[in-house]
């Protein structure tokens, strides 16, 4: 039967306990935590670069101080600001290519009566500055919630540093208050407080040389997620070298042994034929 890649891949990161419990290995887990972590991260910076679309408008961040728009302002800079430039500048090559030649015919055209002040708002404005103002609410929503889960796979990433059952509704018959877990989770910690040691370094050098600036709010809710997903892969990485270390010295030492076990055999069979 057919089955795609990561189905197979998820097969064969699995192992049965001594209980015969079906259980996913410690790297199929922390791979799963990983690809959350990254998720949420692209999720916020996505919301946090539409809501600085929202903010500025599409328009004026575009084309920023040209053709009878307002000039950036002092406060329109940092990771949100530059990524929401991008998604507006591609939304305004996509609005000029394609709506534009193949849809712009089938809008009525607006009367210069119909758009006189004294005719206060239409109805498509008054929909557009409510869709706007509900925006700006949900947004920042999506944000918190976001946030929240990041956090969630965080605390699940240092809490199951080993392998878990495949059906959740199943004990799990390992202990994860072992040495061995807890090492792992110093492990993990050590690697988020170095990235975000040398990430903090990293970023008031470039804000002292006038390289790079970024705000204290998006600094909290982009930087410092970043900075812990790049933390758990640095601990994940000195894991998965140590037990590959563990498994060679584990096979050594079991071929030594095969090796003493063959040669005494050996030996106690000459002594026997000479017998």
């Amino acid at each position: 039967m057919y089955c795609s890649k990561r189905i197979q891949a998820a097969l064969q990161e699995t192992e049965t306990s001594e209980d015969g419990v079906k259980m996913y290995t410690w790297r199929a887990v922390r791979r799963q935590h990983l690809r959350a972590l990254r998720k949420q991260t692209r999720t916020i910076v996505f919301f946090t670069a539409l809501i600085e679309i929202l903010r500025v408008g599409v328009v004026d961040m575009v084309y920023a101080g040209k053709h009878d728009t307002k000039a950036p302002g002092p406060e329109e800079y940092g990771i949100a600001y530059n990524v929401g430039f991008f998604i507006a500048w591609l939304y305004m090559c996509l609005f000029a290519v394609v709506y534009m030649p193949l849809f712009s015919w089938w809008l009525p055209k607006i009367s210069s009566d119909s758009s006189s002040p004294s005719s206060g708002p239409s109805k498509a404005e008054k929909v557009a500055t409510f869709l706007q103002k509900l925006n700006m609410i949900l947004l920042p929503a999506c944000v918190g919630l976001s946030l929240i889960q990041h956090a969630y796979h965080t605390i699940s990433a240092f809490v199951y540093v080993d392998a878990r059952p495949v059906d959740p509704t199943v004990k799990n018959p390992r202990s994860l208050n072992t040495r061995r877990n807890w090492a792992t989770r110093a492990l993990l910690f050590s690697g988020v407080c170095t990235s975000m040691a040398i990430g903090k370094a990293v970023f008031m050098i470039l804000e002292q040389m006038d390289l790079a600036h970024v705000k204290p709010l998006e600094y909290m809710i982009i930087v410092l997620p970043i900075q812990v997903n790049m933390g758990v892969l640095m601990g994940t990485v000195v894991q998965f070298k140590a037990e590959r270390r563990r498994i060679k010295k584990m096979a050594e030492r079991k071929a030594v042994d095969a090796e003493l076990a063959s040669a005494t055999a050996d030996e106690k069979q000459g002594l026997l034929v000479q017998a």
